[in-house]
């Protein structure tokens, strides 16, 4: 018993150092089994004080082939007032031009950050997002970008995100609305005070494509939680064993 006992303390003690609480610094929400040509993850990372940075991932191994695979956008939920700051190139990510030649590199300006809309709640069930995509969710949800200038119109599949193995073999010319971006981008927003990572919520949408039509994926409680709850909640156990039998 008493190496049992040790066990769950040392069990207990890593878990706390090895994940981010939901209320802490960073929360990740990922998706999971499925079609392996539609894998994401979004990172939210907050440092406590005003500056909330989102990575959006294409996480899938396979080459994307098409629009319907292009990683578009994500929406989330939030009752606090957020600042777009800027859009910028996540690690080891490069623009991808393909067959097409770009009329722009302005990342910031391709991607719109909407929060706190009654019609995205009623269009995807959370009620804010960040898009390359307009979806023509309602007038105005969706049109011009606003993580840097000049802003640029957000529609087609433009400045997705398509997987790091994607070629332009791979990558069907007829429904290749490029320039896309390999891997991920980082989102720089602005917070008021008394905003939390907790408000966020239990779940995140991630959407592939240019309509609300196209493939995505709503994923469960936060990849972090999860683990929290599945190695602390044993451990919990066995404290509370430990205590029960020490008293009686």
């Amino acid at each position: 018993m008493r190496n049992l006992f040790i066990g769950a303390i040392a069990l207990l003690t890593m878990t706390l150092q090895a994940v981010p609480l939901h209320a802490d610094t960073s929360v990740l929400y990922s998706t999971s089994g499925g079609d392996a040509s539609l894998q994401a993850s979004a990172l939210f990372s907050f440092d406590g004080a005003s500056t909330l940075k989102v990575t959006l991932t294409n996480t899938s191994t396979v080459a994307t082939a098409n629009n319907v695979h292009v990683l578009s956008a994500v929406f989330f939920s939030t009752t606090q007032t957020l600042t777009p700051v800027s859009a910028a190139l996540g690690a080891g990510s490069t623009f991808y031009w393909g067959t097409t030649t770009p009329t722009t590199t302005n990342l910031g300006g391709n991607y719109q950050y909407v929060g706190g809309s009654s019609d995205l709640v009623s269009a995807v069930g959370f009620n804010s997002g960040i898009s390359a995509v307009g979806f023509s969710i309602a007038p105005g949800v969706f049109s011009q970008g606003n993580f840097g200038t000049p802003p640029e119109n957000v529609d087609g599949a433009a400045y997705g995100l398509v997987s790091a193995s994607t070629t332009s073999a791979s990558y069907d010319p007829n429904s290749n609305l490029l320039p896309d971006i390999k891997n991920s981008v980082v989102f720089t927003l602005t917070t008021p005070d008394g905003f939390s990572l907790s408000e966020l919520g239990s779940s995140v949408r991630f959407q592939w494509g240019t309509t609300l039509d196209d493939n995505h994926v709503v994923t469960p409680v936060p990849s972090s939680l999860v683990m929290l709850g599945t190695l602390v909640g044993p451990a919990l156990g066995l404290l509370w064993y430990r205590r029960r039998n020490a008293v009686a």
